[in-house]
């Protein structure tokens, strides 16, 4: 006679699978802590740097210079630049800028002889001939000459600039008045040398 046994470990297996999605469970949820407190520690520690960061700007006050310190910086740099002779136009070129203002001056005086011109064309002008002048660079320096209508023996102003694509006016760099004193915008060296070598002074 054949005895035959019957091992049932359902319920053996149905409790080892509860502690695996225990211990899954756990594992899980500690994870979660973990990454969760390195979070929050990571954003506090960006907060207070934030913080010391304002602080400390706050108790900087910014440097400061006295107005007479960069009155006298920009008053030697107008020295130096007087001192190094700056590069002029010639003679003929200022012939014939005035040549060409003095045609303008003409055609605008017929223009006022027509009706109602007055109001396109102030009896009083100032008429301003560029010179550009492109440096070793690449880069362009102009010359602006300002000329009193029907003054032609000397400009009442002269500047110069640097040329800067989609900027009215360029980067200013020295003006000079009638009596030839020059007045510096920067204390770029660039420049400066630029002014040297490329402005077209009378």
């Amino acid at each position: 006679m054949t005895e035959e046994v019957i091992y049932n470990y359902h319920s053996i297996n149905r409790a080892i699978d509860l502690e695996v999605d225990k211990y899954r469970a756990e594992n899980w949820s500690r994870y979660s802590r973990i990454f969760l407190h390195v979070s929050l520690g990571i954003g506090c520690l960006a907060v207070l740097l934030a913080l010391a960061w304002y602080i400390y700007v706050s108790a900087v006050p910014p440097q400061k210079y006295p107005l007479e310190v960069v009155q006298g910086n920009l008053a030697q740099t107008a020295e130096s630049l007087q001192i190094i002779e700056t590069a002029v136009s010639t003679p003929e070129e200022s012939r014939e800028i005035r040549a060409d203002l003095q045609k303008l001056e003409a055609r605008d005086a017929l223009v006022l002889e027509t009706p109602r011109a007055d109001a396109l064309l102030p009896p009083d002008k100032e008429y301003t001939a560029f010179t550009k002048v492109p440096t070793d660079s690449g880069e362009i320096v102009v010359t602006g000459r300002v000329f009193e209508s029907g003054d032609w023996v000397k400009p009442s102003h002269q500047y110069c600039y640097l040329e800067i694509p989609g900027l009215v006016g360029g980067s200013p760099i020295v003006d000079k008045d009638s009596s030839g004193k020059p007045i510096l915008h920067t204390t770029d060296d660039t420049l400066i040398r630029f002014a040297r070598e490329y402005c077209r002074f009378e």
